[in-house]
């Protein structure tokens, strides 16, 4: 890949744009249902189309694979963020993509980082996954932060193995009011019951406490779907074909219990949480890409 073709192209490409009202430079605001966020779409239908012109660049110009630049609130400075054409009704996929070669963060990674670096640096805070890029980022940035993995049913949450903390999202082992923030980065859709881990979660938090995370959600439903249960007796139960995502503690990967839809924002009030909605997010300059991706919190 040629850098400084595609800095040149992209350059008068955002200026094309720009010339022809196709592109909303960013965008950021908070959504309560699925009808906000419908709404908010046909409101900024700008955003898709300079994605869909993007993604044409790359299948045209380089072989569906390509690079952006643009600026990691990472590492905090521009990088050129790695990426590729996908099918066009599948744009959503791109919350994955435009990772930094240097922080190995992708978009959704980099949007938490640098919303807690802006928001919630001083707070003391919780993390789902250690082993991963996010956790390194945020741990540079927060002073107090726990970090943790699910390693194995056999532990107890706030057992080590290794060096490192297992919890199960279900049955945390900390203390009530312990947290001012938790996060979690595509851990809930993994999770057999997420009620119970939504409301574990918030006896964690401190009163006015956030919950802060993303998961793949479809944005044309509103129902959650089950996908996989464990019954009374503790026996798997596939209610659809088995569905696994990257894990990097495990080459099988991780089961997908839940395929979230807007139904999750009244789940999280019906736990308990004073507030929740998603956060819409879009930048140009970023990399912040995805069908106008979300992520979510929820208010102790």
């Amino acid at each position: 890949m040629n850098f400084v073709n595609i800095e040149l192209l992209q350059e008068s490409y955002i200026e094309y744009c720009f010339r022809n009202n196709i592109v909303l430079s960013e965008l950021e605001c908070e959504v309560r249902t699925q009808e906000e966020y419908d709404k908010l779409k046909e409101k900024y239908s700008v955003c898709e189309n300079y994605e869909l012109l993007l993604n044409g660049i790359y299948k045209k110009n380089f072989g569906e694979r390509g690079v952006y630049k643009g600026y990691c609130g990472c590492c905090q400075k521009n990088q050129y963020f790695e990426t590729m054409a996908v099918p066009e009704e599948e744009l959503y996929f791109w919350r994955e993509l435009f990772k930094c070669p240097i922080c190995n963060c992708n978009s959704r990674m980099r949007y938490i980082v640098e919303r807690v670096r802006h928001k919630y640096s001083n707070k003391k805070m919780y993390i789902y996954e250690k082993i991963t890029s996010t956790y390194r980022e945020l741990e540079a940035i927060v002073p107090n932060i726990i970090g943790s993995e699910y390693l194995s049913e056999e532990l107890k949450s706030g057992e080590a193995q290794n060096g490192i903390l297992h919890e199960d999202a279900m049955a945390l082992s900390f203390k009530d009011n312990s947290f001012d923030v938790i996060i979690s980065n595509d851990v809930f859709e993994h999770v057999a019951d997420y009620r119970k881990a939504f409301m574990e979660a918030l006896r964690c938090l401190k009163k006015g406490g956030v919950l802060l995370f993303s998961l793949p959600i479809f944005k044309k439903r509103y129902n959650n779907v089950t996908r996989a249960k464990i019954d009374a007796k503790g026996k798997m139960e596939y209610v659809l074909e088995p569905e696994y995502h990257g894990n990097p503690l495990s080459k099988d990967g991780s089961l997908v219990f839940t395929e979230f839809g807007w139904e999750i924002l009244d789940v999280l009030r019906e736990c308990g949480y004073k507030d929740a909605y998603a956060i819409a997010y879009f930048s140009v300059e970023k990399g912040y890409f995805g069908d106008i991706p979300v992520v979510f919190e929820a208010v102790k």
